[in-house]
């Protein structure tokens, strides 16, 4: 028989083993690095998005409003004053809940409007006064659509405005036609597209005996506290949506309160700037004459902080800035 020689047989001597191993836990882990790296970026750029998405719908939600500043507001005269900026306050304190140093000023606006939606019909046909009133024909069809009839507590609030005075038209009140600054309001009682009608009802003791001219506008009024206001701010703060509960917490939220009543429309905010662009040039950040504001220049600040703690304890922070001109002036000149 023949004997084998086992010195010729080859493997991997212990050494050799843990070497291999080493060395693949090395790559293991350069693997691994990279992966987490990335996916943390990922998880930061996902915020990122979602917060200049948040600044694009709070810059686009100001803007609608500020051009609606004014709007069918009376012309400023010696009893009449109501302007399309209220109030353009400049941050002066800090705006919690979030802690320091992330705690922040922020400045606050709010604007006045007849009607926040501005949805108005134009009565087609003049009206005699004394005449108890049937239905208003109006001169579009579609315009009828934009208004809800129903009960003097369903029905769509309607304020009567003439079309070039911009005077809120009231009605008749024990033998006197009213206006004003705080005139009657009307509802909206029954509706037609065929031929296209509006029926008011009285809504505040009042008849619509006073007579309208063709032109005058049937307006949705959205309180019957005139004019209505569109507050912007940040919060919740003790000024600013402090009943807000939906704002998540240890987050900053721009705050839209309309009539009174707070919303948060967009999350992670840091900052709120308002610059007023006045009639003669100048560009001021608390104007005192509010009559003489053409436009304002806002900018929203949002900051990432979900991911904070992904980016080396570092918050990242985008902002929008734009310019929205106020469209419904209430006079070209508004005095000293």
């Amino acid at each position: 028989m023949t004997a084998q020689d086992t010195t010729k047989q080859h493997g991997f001597t212990l050494v050799e083993l843990l070497v291999v191993m080493g060395m693949l836990a090395l790559v293991m882990t350069a693997i691994y690095s990279l992966y987490f790296t990335h996916q943390r970026a990922a998880f930061v750029q996902e915020e990122v998005v979602e917060l200049q998405q948040n600044l694009r719908i709070g810059a686009e939600s100001m803007s609608r409003d500020i051009k609606m500043a004014g709007f069918l507001t009376p012309l400023i005269t010696a009893t009449s004053s109501i302007t399309p900026i209220k109030v353009a306050s400049n941050g002066t304190g800090t705006i919690q809940p979030l802690p320091a140093p992330d705690n922040i000023n922020s400045d606050s606006m709010t604007i006045n409007t007849l009607s926040i939606t501005a949805s108005f019909a134009t009565i087609s046909t003049t009206v005699d006064p004394g005449v108890t009133l049937g239905p208003f024909t109006v001169k579009t069809a579609s315009t009828v659509d934009l208004f809800t009839a129903g009960t003097v507590s369903t029905g769509d609030k309607v304020l009567i405005v003439g079309q070039e005075s911009r005077a809120w038209r009231g009605g008749y009140n024990g033998g006197t036609c009213t206006s004003g600054t705080n005139p009657n309001i009307f509802y909206v009682a029954t509706k037609s597209s065929l031929p296209p009608t509006l029926t008011l009802g009285v809504n505040t003791g009042s008849d619509l005996k006073c007579g309208y001219d063709a032109g005058d506008l049937l307006v949705k009024v959205d309180s019957t506290t005139l004019p209505s206001t569109v507050q912007y701010c940040l919060g919740p703060s003790a000024t600013c949506g402090n009943t807000v509960t939906t704002c998540p917490t240890g987050q900053l939220c721009l705050m839209r309160i309309e009539n009174g009543t707070a919303n948060p429309i967009a999350q992670n905010m840091a900052g709120l700037q308002f610059r007023y662009l006045m009639d003669d040039g100048t560009e001021v950040d608390a104007p005192t004459k509010l009559c003489s504001i053409r436009a304002v220049k806002l900018k929203l600040t949002g900051q990432t902080l979900a991911t904070k703690t992904l980016s080396n304890n570092q918050s990242k922070e985008r902002q929008l800035e734009t310019i929205v001109e106020i469209r419904n002036r209430t006079s070209p000149a508004c005095g000293s």
